[in-house]
Parts: C-alpha cells; structure tokens; sequence
C-alpha cells in the first residue's frame, strides 16, 4: 500500500501477524493498567492530629515531622514530652514554644529531621489551637 493511497481514504488492512502483535500489546497494556500501585508500600501515612487541650497524642513510638500552633490567647503555648503522662524529666523535652500575643503565631513549624519519641509523644497545650504532622 502506497502513502498516495492512504491519503484518499483508503481502509488499510493488517496483516494477521500484525494484528497478533497489536492484540498482545494491549492485552499488555490492559494488564499494566490495573495492577494496584504500592499495594504494600513500607511508607507510612503521615497522620494530621488536632489538639486543643492537654493529653496523650500517640502513645508509642511516633516521628514528628513539625507542627502548627495558633495561641488563643497571650502567652499561649505547647510542649511536646516523651512520655505517657505529664509527670517528665529534662530528658523528656522534646519542643517547647510560646507565642506572646494571640492569634499572632507562626502558620507552620517544621523540623529539618523528625523528632523522634520512644515512649509517646504527650503534649501540653495552654490557651493554643496545635495540628500535630506525626508518622507512627
């Protein structure tokens, strides 16, 4: 079949060898399309956790990859503790800030590498509004 042919309109008829060839290509195709992507992907999901008072965010292990805190009123703060209660030690201090006027504050606090918590990670939340990035 000539290029002059196909451009009248001629219909192009495939030869069986070839239309074989284009049959497993999309079956091939077909096959790649619906194969789930990272069905069972090592990644952890990133887990979003609001806090408003006091209390226990994640008890075990937990990496926080930063945090957003918004003071509710002057001299609104969080610490973030190692720990399952607030009874704590110096060595349990993992991240502390104060903002010193309400509704002032910074919208996102990140860290360059993730703070790691062995035993929870606890949070002391006054007069402040905290989202919490953490992977457990």
């Amino acid at each position: 079949m000539k290029i002059k042919d196909l451009a009248r309109g001629k219909p192009r008829a495939f030869s069986l060898q070839q239309r074989d060839i284009m049959k497993k290509y999309l079956i091939l195709f077909l096959a790649l399309l619906f194969i789930p992507q990272n069905v069972y992907s090592a990644e952890r999901e990133m887990t979003v956790s609001v806090a408003t008072s006091t209390g226990l965010v994640v008890a075990g292990e937990a990496a926080l990859y930063g945090y957003s805190m918004v003071a509710t009123a002057n001299a609104g703060s969080v610490g973030l503790y190692d720990n399952l209660t607030n009874s704590r030690t110096e060595s349990d201090i993992k991240s502390e800030h104060q903002e010193a006027t309400a509704y002032n504050s910074k919208p996102y606090i990140p860290f360059d590498e993730p703070i790691l918590f062995d035993n929870g990670l606890y949070a002391e939340i006054n007069d402040a509004d905290v989202m919490l990035y953490y992977k457990k």
